[in-house]
């Protein structure tokens, strides 16, 4: 096999093509579609990052906030807060830290089980989240545009299905 360089000059599908012939990958069509969601992530999480930061928030934060505005009638634990939002236990103690020293959430004892903490949103922090919605909402809107309601449902749909083989990417590893 020859050596794979890439020349500056090379162009995304030649780029392609040439790990289609110099290389025994044998379904260039998945490397592609892999490639572009990596890109896609990357920008996408980019730009979300840069939004969040506009409010001094971040991804993390904006989810934990998020769920406890639409949820409130939820007891949440810290542990269920980082199920549903799917990061870690250890994660969701250093963003519950950043969120509650901005005043937007409080922790406070279980009643029942006083080894447990109960997460609430503050006063503050339903303000907050009622003054960004609206923009937040149309920003999510405009960029959705982009593609029909059909597509949307259609890229929830195949999105749900490559979700579920993720753990391939891991296994042996």
């Amino acid at each position: 096999m020859k050596n794979f360089i890439v020349p500056k000059e090379s162009t995304y599908k030649e780029i392609l093509l040439q790990v289609q012939e110099e290389t025994i990958f044998t379904d260039p069509s998945s490397l592609d579609n892999i490639l572009q969601l990596l890109k896609f992530t990357i920008n996408f999480s980019s730009a979300v990052d840069k939004y969040f930061s506009h409010y001094s928030l971040s991804q993390g934060r904006f989810s934990i906030m998020i769920l406890l505005f639409t949820h409130p009638k939820l007891t949440w634990t810290p542990a269920m807060l980082a199920e549903y939002i799917g990061i870690t236990r250890a994660s969701i103690t250093g963003l519950l830290d950043g969120v509650e020293k901005s005043g937007f959430v409080e922790r406070e004892t279980c009643p029942q089980d006083r080894r447990q903490l109960i997460i609430t949103l503050t006063q503050k922090g339903k303000t907050f989240i009622e003054e960004m919605l609206p923009e937040h909402s149309q920003r999510v809107s405009q960029f959705m545009s982009a593609i029909s309601k059909e597509e949307q449902n259609e890229l929830n749909r195949i999105l749900g299905k490559i979700s579920k083989k993720i753990p391939l990417l891991m296994s042996g590893i």
